[in-house]
């Protein structure tokens, strides 16, 4: 018997902009995709943006759209963040979405980026989804492999002195006093951390294709580093101690000195 082929919110956002013409596909860093006329932006497909757990587009529209369709009051429309005061408009996805609206508000999109006559509705042949994504696909921490590295990481960090976990953009980070000492987060779409090692540093470790320089914390001396932190991986966990070191206070470093035996 066949089994039956998925179709969710990203199946669907896919086939959409692959049937509007000259719009090239590119993907994020973060698992959202961009999409492009001409090398012009026209939209972004963005999941759980910064822990915000929405499945969304954000749209170039033109100025007057932007804000006919917020000042609705609708949910499913939302101004995106570091885009929204460009004209961008942000647009929930979800099961229910009224997705005839969506693809009319895309193809308004198309033409005002491309300034080409607007293609008609009826061109589109595209269906709803007809499954939902699974949780894991809107927030990989809840992966079941991102949990196992999380719960060892965890196990490991109780041993040091002084350290709390909160979440930042998302993503779970470990604190020593006020300051972050490492990230968790993927690389290739497998588990890693983000530590600092310093800028004179890097350079031994990228030639490594477990390891890679962050987009935004890299010139800091920051480090990514692919790991599921298995008993075996001794590396993870000397950067990891190093990153503390680096930025501990002096009393607990004592601590940590006093304890070492154990770690």
């Amino acid at each position: 018997m066949a089994v039956k082929k998925r179709r969710t919110i990203s199946h669907v956002v896919d086939e959409l902009f692959g049937q509007l013409k000259e719009v090239e596909k590119t993907r994020n860093h973060d698992r959202s995709a961009k999409f492009t006329i001409r090398e012009k932006p026209l939209a972004h497909y963005v999941i759980n943006h910064h822990g915000d757990g929405r499945v969304a587009l954000w749209l170039k529209v033109p100025p007057a759209l932007q804000e006919t369709l917020l000042e609705m009051g609708d949910s499913m429309f939302f101004l995106p963040p570091y885009l929204g005061k460009q004209g961008w408009l942000g647009i929930a996805l979800s099961m229910s979405t009224k997705w005839e609206e969506v693809f009319a508000i895309v193809l308004v999109a198309y033409e005002y980026v491309s300034g080409k006559s607007r293609i008609s509705d009826t061109e589109l042949a595209i269906e709803p989804p007809t499954d939902a994504l699974d949780a894991a696909e809107i927030d990989p921490f809840d992966a079941s492999e991102m949990q196992n590295v999380l719960r060892r990481l965890r196990a490991f960090l109780d041993q040091f002195p002084d350290v709390h976990e909160t979440t930042h953009f998302g993503r779970p980070v470990f604190k020593t006093g006020k300051k972050t000492f490492l990230w968790t987060g993927f690389l290739n779409e497998l588990p890693c951390v983000e530590v600092w090692v310093g800028r004179d540093a890097q350079s031994q470790y990228i030639a490594n294709p477990r390891f890679a320089v962050p987009k935004y914390s890299g010139h800091n001396g920051w480090i990514l580093f692919q790991s599921d932190f298995a008993e075996n991986d001794d590396l993870v966990r000397k950067l990891i101690m190093e990153s503390f070191r680096h930025f501990a206070r002096k009393r607990t470093l004592k601590k940590l000195d006093a304890m070492s035996s154990t770690i």
